[in-house]
């Protein structure tokens, strides 16, 4: 029985140091709870994240042409990116990659990806 619960904490202690990292940011990020923002706009969950983001920036994916989601990188190379699958406000097909980022916010969102440089933390999964 001893046994039986000492295997249980090595585990349980094991997985919730998997889930942590030794950044603040990225940990906050990791705790967010992402259910309560999807379908709603970028800019209500942009508005919850931690200050001090660097970068927001609109990224393709799949083809070169076609904006897939938002990233926002914070120093020491961690990122979250917004996932949009459907657009309503913004064209995403632009040949010249120049997109609205304004409008970009409006959209709904999908799913948020978390990483720290190649580390990913969250839906890691490709679409």
């Amino acid at each position: 029985m001893k046994r039986v619960v000492l295997v249980v904490l090595v585990v349980t202690g094991s997985l919730v140091v998997l889930a942590q990292t030794p950044d603040s940011i990225a940990n906050k990020l990791i705790a967010m709870d992402e259910t309560a923002f999807i379908g709603k706009p970028l800019d209500s969950i942009i508005a919850y994240l931690p200050a001090g983001y660097d970068q927001l920036k609109i990224i393709s994916g799949g083809h070169q042409y076609t904006a897939r989601y938002l990233r926002l990188r914070y120093p020491g190379k961690v990122y979250i990116e917004l996932h949009v699958r459907e657009f309503q406000f913004m064209n995403p097909v632009d040949r010249n990659r120049v997109w609205n980022i304004n409008l970009m916010r409006k959209e709904k969102l999908f799913k948020t990806v978390i990483y720290k440089h190649t580390d990913c933390y969250r839906n890691c999964d490709v679409w």
